[in-house]
């Protein structure tokens, strides 16, 4: 019984502790105490990585072991380059740049102002290919997850020339530029090279073809009417002789190509240019004996180096004188001093002599420019009769310090001596120069004015001009054009005419002219009178730019100008001086004098 009364209160007990606890955990919560789950394992995203080396064709992976195949291999890819080099260069995809032409003005540039340097030339070029690098840390896991569309981080890698053939040389992206090539009129005095050559005329001897009376623009008869013969004898001292031509001058029509080129303005009337050009059967014809004289300024105002280049110009250029002349040396400071007493054959021994003598030259003295021609070109007053032609080759910066003339008396006066048989030709360098004496001094005696800006041009200059006008084929050259168009021609007096060289002059037509006929004459090596009576009707003339004009405008100018050096009124000057200015107004020329 009392086993069975604790059992029973036992049992009670433990009821009433349950219901107890039941009520109190009813009002207790557990928001506040953490939860703590088991780590979830992290979610994968598939990222393919692609070496760009793998983007090459599949080749097998070969290990070098020696010096030998690795030095085989790289010979191997340079041969490769230079074949796919020359694929891309017989496929055309390597187009050099067009050159471009700049108009340099009307003369040395005389009539034309100061122009910009142009661009120089340069081939086009871009970057080098190079292996381009992405930054994957700033892509989204989508994109990351893109098959073969990234490679993996690399160092920018700069590819050699010699094994990846590229059209381009390396540089910054730029395109090509072309060289830049000067166009001028030549005007250092008259009209000469560059016009028409023996190498323009066509191969084979056509141009030799059908020179019989009538064709190809040569007169059938010489002398036609509209000339004036008598006028034409008058300056050249020629006298008519037994020949081949009219008035007993021999036949030039066979060994000259002549060419005339137009430019015909909307309102009538024209421009024209005529070139006279020796040609291969020329070669037929004796060359004309001439005197030459070197004349070289040694004085104080020469600086060393210049006349460095004066001394080793004027031994070389001796070596290309013609066995047919004769030369001579001067050397001045205030006063001549020649090498020989005159004129002396082209020998071995002489050219010795001159050439010692021209490299013993030392500076020193003050300048008379004046006084170191003119004795030689009076002197060749009475040396007409001999026809043997002087040309003077002035080496000087015509600055005189000394006997100082103003420049247009000085030309005046030499000009007055010269008996029409003398030719000058000043060469001069750098920036001291007195080029407005020397070019006036060139074109007034039937030669010209050369100038090179660098010295370091000098000798070429002067080394190429007496190497390329040894043959002279026809001196005393006049020309003159029918129908009264002699008066609108210029320049009025042409230099002689040298185997290499073009002879060219200017002139202007009416509305109503319907060809231009020229007499060409002169004195040939054989001692007799030469000439060729040249027409060609305005139709079948070349066609020239309206340039054309502006050149005709330009070597009236030229003239006008040397008219005013030899003006002596000052009446007559202001007459000029407007003229001068009326015709640069019109064609829009620049005149600096």
């Amino acid at each position: 019984m009392k086993k069975t009364g604790y059992v029973v209160i036992s049992a009670v007990l433990s009821l009433l502790f349950h219901l107890l606890l039941w009520g109190v955990a009813d009002k207790i919560t557990f928001d506040n105490i953490p939860v703590f789950r088991a780590e979830e394992p992290p979610q994968k995203i598939n990222v393919q990585l692609t070496d760009i080396r793998d983007l090459r064709p599949e080749q097998p992976q070969v290990k070098i072991t020696d010096d030998r195949k690795a030095a085989d291999d790289l010979r191997n890819a340079d041969d490769l380059s230079k074949k796919m080099k020359e694929v891309f260069r017989n496929a055309k995809l390597e187009i050099a740049a067009e050159p471009k032409v700049r108009l340099e003005g009307l003369g040395r540039p005389v009539l034309a102002p100061p122009l910009p340097a142009p661009e120089k030339a340069r081939p086009a070029t871009a970057p080098r290919p190079k292996i381009i690098e992405v930054d994957a840390a700033a892509l989204s896991p989508q994109q990351l997850a893109q098959v073969e569309r990234i490679a993996k981080k690399q160092n920018r890698v700069y590819i050699p020339v010699a094994h990846v053939p590229s059209l381009l040389s390396p540089g910054a992206l730029q395109g090509a530029v072309g060289d830049t090539y000067g166009v001028q009129m030549r005007m250092g005095g008259l009209p000469g090279s560059g016009a028409l050559r023996v190498g323009d005329l066509p191969p084979g001897g056509d141009w030799d073809a059908g020179l019989q009376a009538g064709k190809n623009g040569f007169s059938p008869i010489a002398g036609t009417p509209g000339f004036d013969l008598g006028d034409g004898l008058g300056g050249l001292g020629l006298r008519p002789k037994t020949g081949l031509g009219g008035e007993g001058f021999r036949s030039l029509d066979p060994y000259v190509v002549v060419s005339v080129t137009i430019y015909e303005e909307r309102t009538g009337g024209g421009y024209f240019r005529a070139d006279v050009a020796a040609n291969p059967k020329s070669e037929e014809l004796w060359d004309v004996p001439k005197d030459l004289l070197f004349v070289i300024d040694h004085s104080t105002s020469i600086s060393g180096e210049k006349l460095e280049q004066f001394k080793e110009s004027t031994v070389e250029a001796l070596q290309y004188l013609n066995p047919k002349d004769r030369f001579n040396v001067v050397s001045f400071t205030t006063e001549p001093r020649t090498l020989f007493p005159d004129f002396q054959p082209c020998s071995r021994e002489n050219m010795e002599l001159a050439r010692k003598y021209v490299m013993g030259l030392v500076r020193g003295g003050m300048t008379d420019v004046f006084g170191s021609i003119s004795p030689f070109i009076r002197k060749s007053n009475g040396e007409v009769a001999t026809g043997r032609p002087m040309n003077v080759f002035l080496m000087t910066d015509g600055n005189s310090t000394v006997n100082i003339y103003d420049d247009d008396d000085f030309v005046r006066s030499i000009k007055e001596m010269n008996p029409g048989n003398v030719s000058v030709y000043a060469f001069s360098a750098g920036k001291k120069a007195n080029r407005d004496l020397l070019e006036f001094l060139g074109y007034h005696n039937r030669g010209y004015s050369l100038h090179v800006a660098d010295l370091k041009d000098f000798k070429s200059m002067l080394v190429d001009y007496i190497s390329t006008h040894s043959q002279l084929i026809l001196a005393d050259v006049d020309y003159q054009v029918a129908d009264g168009l002699s008066s609108e021609s210029f320049p009025k007096v042409l230099p002689h005419l040298y185997r290499e060289e073009t002879l060219s002059f200017y002139g202007r037509f009416s509305a109503d002219t319907k060809l231009v006929n020229v007499r060409v004459s002169g004195r040939g090596g054989d001692g007799e009178p030469y000439e060729l009576v040249f027409y060609k009707p305005l139709k079948e003339c070349l066609r020239g730019t309206p340039e054309l004009a502006q050149q005709w405008a330009a070597q009236k100018v030229f003239h006008l100008i040397g008219q005013r050096v030899l003006a002596t009124s000052a009446d007559e000057k202001s007459r000029i001086e407007d003229e001068i200015k009326a015709i640069a107004g019109k064609f829009d020329l620049y005149v600096p004098y």
